[in-house]
C-alpha cells in the first residue's frame, strides 16, 4: 500500500480507523482489534487513534525532544546541534562538516536521514534538490501518518555532530518499557559497512543480555553478545524516562564519546512489525496496560 497523500489529520476519526484497519489486515494478514486489542501491535494502532497525551510532540520531534532530555537529565545526553534548517532555503549542504548526520525532525530515519562521512563522495545539488522538494513537506513526513501527535509539527532539518567517528557508527540499545520498567532490549551493532553503505543486523535480548529467539520482518539477527559497559546506566535513564508511559521505547546509542539518547518512541515501525514466531505479539502486548482495559 503506497503513501497517502491526503491529509490524514483532517479525516474524522470514524475514517481514519477504517484505513487503519485495512492496512493492518494488508500488512499484518489478520484483522485489527480495536475494540478489545490483545496483539503489541493492535496496542500500538490503538494508541495511535486514541491516545492523546499532550507531551508526546515534544517528545516525538527530534529537535525538540533534546530539550525534554535536558530538563530531566541535563546537558551531555543528545547529540550536539551544528545547525537547524527551519525551510528549504536555508539548506546547505556545502558549509556542513565531514562527519555528521543530516536528518528530518519528524521522519524515519532510512528515508529522511543522511550520514555523511566525506562530503566530496555526495552529490551534493542532488542532495540538496531531494532535501528541499522532500524533507519539508508534511505530506511526506511523519507528520500525515496515522500518529496523531505528529500532526502539529512543523517540518526542520537537523545537523548533528557524530558522538562516534568509526566508519561503522554507533551500536544502538533500544529498551522496551512498560509501566517504567524496561522488559527487553533491541540490539543494533552499527549500522554502516566499509563503503558507508546502511547494512546491519539485530537482535532481541533480556536485560540481562540473553538472546530472545524472535525476529520481525527480514530483518538479519544478531547472534552478538552486546558489549556495552552502560548497561546499568542505560536501564537507570530508561526507568526514569518511561515510569510515566504505559509503554515507550528509550532508545540509546554508545559510541566512543559515550552514551547519548537518540529518542523515545511510542509506535515501534507504526505497529507493522511481524513477529517470529507470533506468540511473541501476544506476549509482549501483556505487558502492555492501555487506558482502555480499564475502563
Amino acid at each position: 500500500m503506497g503513501r497517502i497523500m491526503d491529509d490524514i489529520s483532517k479525516w474524522p476519526i470514524e475514517k481514519r480507523r477504517s484505513k487503519l484497519e485495512d492496512i493492518y489486515l494488508e500488512r499484518m494478514g489478520v484483522p485489527l482489534n480495536l475494540d478489545h486489542p490483545k496483539r503489541f501491535t493492535e496496542k500500538q494502532q490503538w494508541r495511535k487513534l486514541y491516545e492523546n497525551d499532550p507531551r508526546l510532540p515534544q517528545i516525538v520531534d527530534k529537535l525538540t525532544f533534546k530539550q525534554y532530555i535536558r530538563e530531566r537529565l541535563g546537558e551531555g545526553y543528545t547529540a550536539p546541534i551544528i545547525d537547524v534548517w527551519h525551510n528549504s532555503d536555508d539548506v546547505d549542504l556545502r558549509a556542513i562538516p565531514d562527519n555528521c548526520i543530516v536528518k528530518s525532525n519528524c521522519g524515519s530515519d532510512t528515508n529522511f536521514c543522511l550520514r555523511v562521512f566525506d562530503k566530496n563522495d555526495i552529490d551534493i545539488d542532488v542532495a540538496e534538490k531531494n532535501i528541499k522538494e522532500s524533507w519539508f513537506d508534511r505530506k511526506l513526513l511523519n507528520t500525515n501518518s496515522f500518529a496523531s501527535w505528529y500532526y502539529n509539527i512543523k517540518p526542520c532539518v537537523i545537523v548533528e555532530g557524530l558522538i562516534d567517528d568509526t566508519l561503522g557508527g554507533p551500536d544502538d540499545y533500544k529498551f522496551y518499557c512498560f509501566d517504567g520498567e524496561p522488559h527487553f532490549m533491541l540490539y543494533i551493532e552499527g549500522r554502516f559497512d566499509e563503503n558507508g553503505v546502511r547494512d546491519f543486523s539485530e537482535g532481541y535480548y533480556t536485560t540481562d543480555m540473553k538472546l530472545l529467539d524472535v525476529h520481525y520482518g527480514n530483518h538479519k539477527i544478531n547472534y552478538n553478545t552486546p558489549k556495552t559497559r552502560h548497561m546499568e546506566k542505560m536501564l537507570e535513564i530508561s526507568r526514569l524516562l518511561s515510569k510515566d508511559f504505559s509503554f515507550v521505547r528509550v532508545d540509546f546509542m554508545e559510541g566512543e564519546k559515550g552514551i547519548f539518547l537518540s529518542e523515545m518512541t511510542f509506535t515501534h515501525s507504526s505497529g507493522f512489525a511481524k513477529y517470529v514466531p507470533e506468540e511473541f505479539d501476544y506476549e509482549w502486548g501483556e505487558l502492555w496496560h492501555i487506558p482502555q482495559e480499564n475502563q
